[in-house]
């Protein structure tokens, strides 16, 4: 599970791509271009019940990452994105980014035991 953690988080340093057909659909969505990351997204402060609901309403797939800090991904082919939560609240950011290769492929080489 080590190299597939190393190998997610390596995707996520290595984009350069557009968000816009990621997250084109979420009401008030912001992109900017951040060195050396490239394209990044991120949503208003809202309710993390509302991020959730829009992530499964357009076909993003959880994945979870164990560790020392657990986390939940959202893939949906060459999209990524996690729910930001504001501590102690209800309240979090939908933060995402698009990848040039469907990550899909990448998860389904990752789980491959071969």
């Amino acid at each position: 599970m080590t190299k597939f953690k190393l190998g997610f988080l390596s995707l996520l340093l290595v984009s350069n791509l557009s968000v816009a057909q990621c997250f084109d659909g979420f009401p008030n969505i912001r992109r900017e271009h951040v060195d050396p990351y490239g394209f990044l997204s991120w949503s208003p402060l809202s309710l993390k019940t509302f991020l959730e609901g829009w992530l499964q309403q357009h076909a993003f797939l959880p994945v979870q990452i164990d560790g020392p800090f657990p986390d939940t991904f959202w893939v949906r082919g060459h999209c990524l994105a996690q729910i930001a939560a504001l501590k102690g609240t209800d309240q979090a950011w939908l933060v995402g980014s698009e990848f040039g290769e469907a990550l899909s492929e990448f998860l389904e080489a990752a789980h491959d035991p071969a």
